[in-house]
């Protein structure tokens, strides 16, 4: 009998009832409080990884924006075509791109928890 983690249907079932409870909870927040953003504080990638990936990226031809999560994003979805490959060459890429990438922080002080800030705080804080 194979267990939750080893079916792969049974392991995306979770992840979407996941997806959709985080999707339930950030409604519920929007409705409660339309003039405040929730932001979330991760620490920065590894340094070392994330310039090592970047080297490699570089030497097999693939030019990758890193200097945000935004612009790694856009080149991530614009760099592999439409064949029937890209989506997978996509996703090994995003996978090891997410290696040097942090967890969020696990300490709650009142500073780095979550940032209530009006809509117009958040925008900046996201542009910069």
């Amino acid at each position: 009998m194979e267990t939750w983690h080893r079916c792969p249907k049974g392991q995306k079932l979770v992840e979407e009832f996941m997806l959709l409870a985080n999707m339930a909870v950030a409604h519920q927040i929007y409705r409660s409080f339309p003039k405040k953003a929730l932001l979330r504080r991760h620490p920065p990638p590894q340094t070392k990884m994330l310039n090592d990936l970047m080297e490699f990226c570089s030497q097999m031809g693939l030019e990758i924006d890193c200097s945000n999560a935004g612009t790694l994003h856009k080149s991530l979805n614009e760099i592999f075509g439409t064949d029937r490959y890209a989506e997978a060459r996509k996703e090994v890429l995003t996978n090891m791109f997410s290696r040097p990438m942090q967890a969020l922080l696990g300490r709650c002080e009142k500073a780095s928890l979550l940032l209530a800030l009006d809509v117009k705080q958040k925008r900046k804080a996201i542009a910069n």
